[in-house]
């Protein structure tokens, strides 16, 4: 009895302590903050939006630029002295297609002016605002892979255009006259251009028609189409050769009417150690029958 009354004291629990844990209340979450919604421009979201804007001002001034007193025995102040100014708002947008190629587009306008008694030739207080860039094109993306990126390229619309460096062709547009902004010169696009390239790794070739846009005074009808060919051996070394046939109003530039421009080029900077040290070799041999036989090099 004794023994069971032992046993039984022994699994009996002792005295202990017992305190009551409080819970850490959870940390109450933070409200959510509204997420601010997109400004909308209200063009379609699904084309990549760009908007650019250009803007610039000068004046200019030239000392005995009028070459010659018109007044014998008066004295005259031969210097002219003008004001330029010009603005380009420009919108550019792009679609990627399932195929990764891109259709894009560009529109643009330009207004300038030039003020403070220029002289005619650099448009006498004359202004306009027109239309600038407004061209559609497609270029294949990686579409093509084994081609390279953007290997197919077309454009047509109002756009600019450039050869090499530009000796041969650079300025689709005129300026100064009635339009004014003669020494700014802020057009560039061609009135009407098509223009296809192909692309492939270091090879480049390009056909084109392009439309001169000349100034409304000064019609000369010039158009042309041609060819352009160039081969990047790397970033600093290119070679190039261009034909293109031109065509105008024949009364106003026989000389240009149905030539022929055949050019070929070579641009390089061969130093590893002195890339700002370049050469440059130009030819350009125009051939109209027998109204025109010229040479030219740079």
């Amino acid at each position: 009895m004794r023994s069971a009354l032992l046993v039984l004291v022994l699994l009996l629990p002792g005295p202990q302590h017992v305190g009551a844990q409080v819970a850490t209340p959870a940390p109450e979450p933070e409200p959510k903050k509204e997420k601010s919604a997109d400004r909308s421009t209200g063009l379609p979201h699904w084309i990549d939006w760009t908007f650019n804007f250009d803007a610039s001002w000068g004046t200019f001034g030239f000392a005995n630029s009028l070459f010659q007193n018109p007044r014998e025995g008066v004295k005259e102040d031969l210097s002219d002295q003008w004001f330029e100014g010009y603005v380009k708002p420009a919108l550019s947008g792009s679609h990627r297609l399932t195929s990764s190629s891109e259709l894009y587009g560009k529109l643009s306008a330009i207004g300038e002016r030039t003020y403070g008694a220029a002289l005619q030739l650099v448009g006498s207080d004359y202004s306009s605002f027109q239309v600038e860039d407004l061209a559609i094109g497609w270029r294949s993306g990686h579409a093509f892979e084994r081609l390279g990126e953007n290997a197919l390229d077309f454009s047509a619309g109002r756009v600019p255009y450039s050869i090499g460096h530009g000796l041969l062709l650079y300025d689709g547009a005129a300026d100064g006259g009635s339009r004014g902004g003669y020494w700014s010169n802020p057009r560039r696009a061609f009135q009407f251009g098509v223009v296809g390239r192909f692309k492939p790794g270091r090879h480049r070739v390009e056909a084109f028609y392009l439309d001169k846009d000349d100034l409304p005074e000064e019609e000369t009808g010039t158009r042309l189409w041609g060819t352009n060919y160039e081969l990047r051996l790397d970033e600093h070394t290119t070679f190039g050769a261009t034909y293109m046939k031109l065509f105008a109003h024949p009364d106003v530039l026989p000389r240009r009417d149905r030539l022929n421009v055949f050019n070929a080029r070579a641009y390089t900077a061969p130093l590893p150690s002195l890339r700002d040290l370049s050469f440059e070799l130009e030819y350009v041999a125009e051939r109209n029958s027998d109204v025109l036989h010229s040479n030219a090099w740079t």
